[in-house]
């Protein structure tokens, strides 16, 4: 496990005056609108790509004419919102049992969070996903022919992660 652990609000001695243990109860609670629950606990970072990620499913799922896409939003959005519960009190009990005296190797690796670094994919994909919105919103054009085509980026996903996984075997 990495010595650096970003981003972490979870006490590194043993308990003091300046952290007390937090209500799992309320976290989860807290967590019925994305990403409070995750604030609660110090995740700022995590609560505002929560936050961010619902508003925007949200958004597509309001503005979408796409009667192909309406069904898998409120699917998406439920289960985002479960997977936010689940987060919060989990990171609550890991909180909790560090703040107790557990060690830091307690930790599972998935709550380190991770460095920002070019992906050379996901900035094209970015800039190729921005350029077909300006062109609809700056000139005008119809985004009709995406409807027929967003296939196309899963399964040039699929393929890349293909790719990867077939690299690192050789």
């Amino acid at each position: 496990m990495p010595n650096n652990i970003p981003e972490m609000p979870f006490p590194k001695q043993a308990p003091s005056s300046n952290f007390q243990p937090k209500s799992t109860v309320l976290a989860g609670f807290l967590s019925i609108m994305p990403g409070l629950g995750q604030a609660y606990l110090g995740y700022y970072k995590h609560a505002f790509i929560h936050i961010m990620v619902f508003a925007g499913a949200m958004t597509v799922m309001v503005q979408s004419n796409s009667e192909a896409l309406l069904p898998l939003l409120p699917l998406f959005l439920f289960f985002y919102w479960a997977y936010n519960i689940i987060d919060a009190v989990r990171k609550t009990h890991i909180y909790n049992r560090i703040l107790a005296g557990g060690s830091m190797e307690e930790l599972p690796d998935q709550t380190v969070s991770p460095a920002l670094t070019g992906s050379m994919p996901a900035g094209l994909i970015l800039v190729v996903a921005g350029l077909v919105a300006l062109s609809n919103t700056a000139f005008d054009m119809s985004l009709e022919w995406l409807e027929d085509w967003w296939p196309v980026i899963p399964i040039a996903f699929g393929g890349y992660l293909i790719y990867l996984d077939r690299k690192d075997k050789k």
